[in-house]
């Protein structure tokens, strides 16, 4: 489990770069961080069960892409994620329904 909601003044860069060795998470809350992309596209875990980006600047590509790997994904949260831009509501994602 990794839960920075909320920390302030994180460096993208060192962070990014621990995520692309955290093999194991099964939670992870990014919520009302300053997470970016690249934070998530270098996510190189597998087993998430809980992924909470909520007020974060992730995409709807970097979103997707984590899901498309965690296939026993159980709960996304993504309110107040302003760079999620969806065309319909319930869009689907590799066969989930990506609600928010």
């Amino acid at each position: 489990m990794l839960y920075i909601g909320g920390c302030k003044g994180i460096n993208m860069t060192s962070f990014s770069k621990h995520m692309s060795q955290a093999y194991k998470l099964k939670n992870l809350c990014l919520r009302e961080t300053e997470v970016v992309d690249n934070c998530l596209l270098n996510f190189s875990g597998s087993s998430l069960e809980d992924l909470d980006v909520s007020n974060t600047k992730v995409s709807t590509a970097a979103v997707a892409y984590v899901i498309a790997r965690n296939s026993s994904l159980k709960c996304l949260k993504a309110r107040g994620c302003n760079n999620l831009h969806l065309q319909t509501e319930g869009e689907f994602f590799f066969g989930q329904k990506l609600v928010l």
